[in-house]
């Protein structure tokens, strides 16, 4: 019955995905593996906010693996981003009350960036300016052979961007 629940919830995060394409909240990317690697391992911006890409190289404190979502405001701006461990604010530090994002043993051992595939996903709340869901999960039970993951459990994460003198806070 979860597994049903979890389906159509990703579903109807897919469907409304389309508008936020056209408001510019996706338009930010960040991509890369381990910030201290330098260039050109290291993280790369590629902003489409201007309908082309602009790419630039930056060291951030947070290492990508698989795992990472962002999202910017109307206007192109990144607001936050995560690797499945924990979230950042814009500053690059910890969000207020951001880490700790995922349970369980899969946490402890990739705390420097989760090596899940697609999963995090940031939306902003309807109707509530500066407020997002980070949808999140963990891997419940890892398989050597086909070194693969299963995730039993998904996670809604509440960000409200007014807190922290407008860098963001996650909500308890």
């Amino acid at each position: 019955m979860k597994a049903k629940i979890s389906f159509v919830i990703i579903l109807c995060i897919q469907l409304s995905c389309k508008s936020i394409y056209s408001q510019g909240l996706s338009n930010h990317w960040l991509l890369g593996y381990e910030s201290f690697s330098g260039y050109p391992w290291g993280i790369s911006h590629f902003n489409f906010y201007s309908g082309s890409a602009n790419i630039y190289y930056d060291s951030l404190g947070m290492n990508f693996n698989h795992t990472e979502s962002t999202i910017a405001d109307s206007a192109g701006n990144l607001l936050f981003y995560t690797n499945g461990c924990y979230i950042a604010d814009v500053t690059g530090d910890t969000m207020q009350n951001g880490s700790g994002l995922n349970p369980g043993i899969y946490s402890i051992a990739f705390s420097s960036g989760f090596l899940i595939p697609q999963a995090t996903l940031i939306i902003p709340k309807p109707d509530s300016a500066g407020k997002y869901y980070l949808f999140h999960n963990t891997a419940d039970l890892y398989l050597i052979v086909p070194n693969s993951s299963i995730s039993m459990h998904l996670y809604v994460t509440k960000v409200d961007m007014n807190l922290n003198g407008g860098l963001g806070g996650v909500l308890p």
